[in-house]
């Protein structure tokens, strides 16, 4: 089993002696009862080295230690009452004697696989790879011109793409109408690959996973990434005015149908082994795309001549989605107001936004996710949600019982707003001829962003908090996925320095579809190799391995012109 060090207890006093752990990130957690060692006895312990550890050597017996509340529960491994540490890795093996006078003596006898330096390894030949892939693009040309067909189709696939475009629209200059951003296709590449890497385990790596409940890691950005890049294409489907005019009830009856295939496919996927109308889980990746796309785009549809009939000064062009902002202002009011305001729980304080559990000294045990977690349960039901929760690592540990589900109705207020954003930086590139205005706007987007987040998490006091799409965490998200997609759109369009994005645009040409077959396929050959692995090494190569057979089908996709959209 990976993750696992191993603590051998000598005890060589007269007493019997009680051994508590509890991981360093819990959040002001109190240690809990591991195991018990009788005098002259040894003993080994297991210990789960996802983090690192405190621990507490006692005379006394009791189902949590905690040296705030119990000064006179002393740890015999320390002069006074505090907790001890150890670092731990996969595999390390220590000794812990305590001698006749009580005395402690740690020795390490194993340190343990360094995890980060065989991944290292893998990453990096992985990166070499791929750098090689996209700088001998030029050379492996004449391959791929037999392998993959002429330019696709101009149809970006994501359930956004619902007008076709005119080289007559009034709206923007016939050069940038006619124009491909491939930076969309490459971004949304990018982050359906990224989602994959991610959801079928990342190697089993800790800091590449999830994050258990506030903070912030790789895998928490693909999701907002994704939301993201789903609004920037929402205004190029959007920019040729005259047809939509022209198809406004067609392109209603779209809207809704796309949001509904989606609602429906996240519904289905949920169902993948476990199909009962009684317990489905309703909340879902693809059914936040279904709301915040619908929402949005039905906004733009409905006042997009409110938009291109405003007159403003040059200055104040970046005002004109002002309907699209009016709607990010209602839903950050909602967040605002059942985060911050609601009595969800008489038991629970207003504005808790903790996980619960053993969490700040098992203050309020049952109050995980205050607000957002309380909607679900009101709406949805403990049996149509996700019946685990993410931060069960740290604060639960089984003692509660505690779910959370991270795709909840809540969230939903904040992944529109995320939507808006994507919204305007789409805008941006769509309606600034010059290149220097339109990075200078899209560069104001990430300070505005940044300047965001900071209050949130400073003033408002909201963490950065995936399990909550907090407000803190979606203007993170927004300011990052920004300032990539900058870096995408400077190297990819303006300069042509990354001919087309090559090779992530394949994959972001069939982003639906990659999504679904890499959800059905998660425990099928060739995606899986193998049910376990003795170390993370061979987790991460399979996960790459499988990543990297998506992309190749996602290559041969565009060979055949294949394009699946919903």
């Amino acid at each position: 089993m990976i993750d696992t060090s191993t603590i051998e207890l000598i005890n060589l006093s007269e007493s019997k002696l009680f051994f508590y752990r509890q991981f360093v990130d819990c959040v002001n957690c109190p240690l809990i009862h591991s195991s018990s060692v009788s005098a002259s006895e040894n003993r080994t312990i297991k210990l789960r080295s996802y983090f690192d550890q405190n621990y507490v050597i006692t005379q006394k017996n009791q189902t949590f230690w905690n040296p705030i509340n119990v000064s006179s529960f002393c740890n015999l491994c320390e002069s006074s009452c505090e907790k001890s540490f150890i670092a731990l890795r996969d595999k390390a093996e220590f000794r812990l004697i305590i001698d006749n006078n009580l005395n402690c003596h740690l020795d390490v006898l194993n340190y343990g696989q360094n995890q980060w330096l065989n991944a290292s390894i893998v990453i990096i030949i992985f990166l070499a790879l791929f750098s090689s892939i996209v700088y001998g693009h030029d050379r492996l040309d004449g391959f791929w011109k037999r392998f993959i067909r002429s330019e696709s189709p101009t149809m970006i696939d994501s359930p956004t793409s619902t007008i076709a475009i005119n080289p007559n629209s009034p709206t923007i200059p016939v050069s940038l109408v006619s124009k491909r951003f491939h930076s969309i296709d490459s971004f949304r590449g990018m982050t359906i690959l990224l989602m994959i890497f991610v959801n079928y385990g990342a190697g089993n790596l800790t800091s590449l996973k999830h994050v258990p409940w506030d903070g912030f890691n790789l895998a928490d950005s693909v999701f907002p990434f994704f939301i993201f890049i789903m609004g920037s294409t929402i205004a190029v489907s959007f920019r040729n005015i005259s047809t939509i005019n022209e198809n406004r009830s067609k392109i209603i009856t779209r809207i809704l149908k796309r949001s509904m295939n989606l609602f429906v496919l996240g519904i289905i996927i949920n169902s993948i082994g476990s199909a009962d109308i009684k317990t489905i889980r309703i909340p879902g990746v693809l059914q936040r795309f279904a709301l915040s796309y619908g929402i949005v785009a039905l906004t733009q549809l409905v006042t997009v001549n409110l938009i291109t009939s405003s007159l403003m000064p040059r200055c104040l062009n970046c005002f004109k989605l002002w309907p699209q902002y009016a709607l990010a202002s209602i839903m950050l009011f909602i967040y605002l107001y059942f985060t911050l305001f609601w009595q969800f729980d008489q038991n629970c304080p207003i504005g808790y936004m903790g996980p619960g559990g053993l969490y700040d000294n098992i203050s309020y045990p049952f109050c995980i996710g205050g607000a957002a977690h309380k909607i679900d349960e009101i709406i949805f039901t403990k049996n149509h949600c996700y019946r685990n929760n993410f931060g069960g690592v740290l604060y639960d540990q089984g003692l509660f019982n505690l779910w959370h589900d991270p795709e909840g109705l809540l969230g939903t207020t904040t992944s529109i707003i995320l939507t808006v954003v994507g919204l305007q930086v789409g805008h941006t590139i769509l309606h600034n001829v010059q290149p220097w205005a339109r990075f200078r706007r899209l560069i104001n987007i990430v300070v505005i962003l940044a300047i965001a987040a900071c209050f949130s998490v400073f003033v408002l006091r909201i963490p950065i908090n995936k399990n909550l799409w907090s407000f803190s965490f979606v203007a993170l998200n927004g300011c990052l996925a920004t300032s990539i997609f900058i870096i995408f759109h400077y190297l990819i369009d303006h300069r042509k320095i990354w001919p087309k994005g090559y090779p992530l645009n394949y994959p972001g040409q069939n982003s639906i579809m990659l999504y679904l077959g890499h959800e059905i396929a998660n425990d099928m050959f060739p995606f899986k190799l193998a049910s376990s692995y003795s170390s993370h090494i061979g987790y991460l190569a399979q996960d790459l391995f499988s990543t990297a057979i998506w992309w190749i089908i996602s290559c041969w996709m565009a060979s055949k012109q294949i394009f699946i959209t919903v």
